[in-house]
């Protein structure tokens, strides 16, 4: 086969989503009931520490409603009404990899659509993903020189500008060690 002919030939492999699951995060005991069985892995830790911070603070961040995700390459969903939704991975070590695959992960999530169930999902406006991470890893985790702040902030934002879809924008916060941060364009923002 010539390459010519290797992309001259339409390729039909389509994977379904099998049991999507969309889990309504509504009550600790049930959050806490889907992390009992996993294995201690630390970005399994990290993950089920994400959820409980945003259950918790739900009303302070705005957020509606928050469904776990599973079998939909997304980790989960922040209804921040009843029409928006932002889409969800959580990281525990972010790099230019994990960057990634986030952001494929946000693309196939809104190309597949696979969310026919929960039916309040259905009509939702998906305008906004958002990568929650521990911390930097690699060379993104190096300081900028001159600066004391890690590299990955400005390489992340650069890579937004230029990936940026109209349809979706994605924004990195870090969560470590009960604190919020985020970068506002200038410099790292604090919020707890």
């Amino acid at each position: 086969m010539t390459i010519a002919k290797l992309f001259g030939t339409k390729i039909n492999y389509d994977i379904k989503s099998k049991n999507a699951k969309f889990i309504l995060v509504d009550d600790m005991d049930r959050l806490n009931d889907m992390y009992k069985n996993k294995k201690g892995e630390e970005d399994l830790k990290y993950e089920h520490e994400v959820f409980k911070y945003l259950h918790e603070n739900k009303k302070r961040l705005g957020i509606y409603k928050i469904y776990k995700c599973e079998n939909v390459r997304i980790d989960g969903i922040l209804m921040l009404d009843k029409n928006n939704g932002v889409l969800l991975e959580i990281k525990y070590a972010l790099g230019w990899e994990k960057s990634c695959n986030a952001r494929v992960q946000f693309q196939w999530f809104l190309i597949k659509k696979p969310y026919k169930k929960p039916y309040d999902l259905k009509d939702t406006k998906f305008k906004h993903a958002l990568i929650i991470f521990d911390h930097f890893s690699g060379d993104w985790h190096r300081n900028l020189s001159g600066r004391d702040e890690p590299k990955g902030w400005r390489n992340f934002y650069d890579e937004e500008k230029l990936l940026c879809q109209e349809s979706t924008a994605t924004r990195i916060m870090q969560y470590a060690k009960g604190k919020r941060h985020f970068y506002d364009g200038c410099s790292i923002k604090t919020d707890n």
